[in-house]
């Protein structure tokens, strides 16, 4: 039952949902799971993924997700966190 809800919810997501908002979803469901499996502390979390591997499992291309990425910054519902380190911090 709770992997046909997730499975239901992706492709919703998909589906239904703006590009920022599906970058949105998809950082928060990655949170959500390090966070169950106690892989992250506080708000902070690694996320050594490009965003040209984001924009592949998302349907669109790296640059949409560097404009969602950065909207998403100046809506301070993410900050970047060093530049090298991928460190993503959630606003949740």
């Amino acid at each position: 039952m709770v992997n046909d809800n997730i499975a239901i919810e992706r492709l919703r997501s998909c589906t239904h949902l703006k590009a920022e908002e599906r970058v949105a979803h998809f950082l928060l469901e990655i949170y959500e799971r390090f966070s169950f499996n106690e892989m992250v502390r506080s708000k902070l979390l690694y996320f050594p993924v490009t965003q040209e591997v984001v924009g592949e499992l998302l349907g669109i291309t790296n640059v949409h997700v560097s404009r969602c990425m950065t909207t998403l910054e100046q809506k301070k519902l993410i900050r970047k966190v060093g530049i090298q380190s991928n460190c993503l911090s959630l606003s949740c």
